[in-house]
């Protein structure tokens, strides 16, 4: 974030600290954790903030283990006059499709 990039794609890696397994909460936690894409493309810090943030679960059915390295992946869809729009996809360990999310950001720069 802040970097003043051009990218409009985010990746990270991420993973939970605690042992066991993940159930709906931490699925959220970490579906949360990615910054707003918009904010790379900012030089410099700039206050933001969530206008809504909708998350879709996938994976249906038991907890997940927490083995492993999660990856999200965000894409900026559309951004003008401070606003952005972005959608993000989280992947479990093993490669598989767990949640989508979509949110838009108001950015104050």
């Amino acid at each position: 974030p802040f970097s003043g990039h051009h990218a409009t794609i985010n990746r990270i890696l991420l993973r939970q600290r605690d042992p066991g397994l993940m159930g709906e909460e931490q699925i959220v936690a970490m579906a949360d954790a990615i910054p707003p894409v918009a904010l790379s493309l900012v030089q410099g810090h700039a206050p933001a903030s969530t206008i809504s943030w909708e998350l879709e679960f996938v994976h249906h059915g038991e907890p997940l283990g927490n083995e492993g390295w999660w990856r999200m992946d965000a894409s900026l869809v559309a951004a003008r006059d401070g606003y952005a729009n972005q959608d993000a996809h989280l992947y479990g360990p093993d490669g598989e499709l767990v949640a989508l999310s979509r949110q838009m950001v108001a950015v104050f720069a």
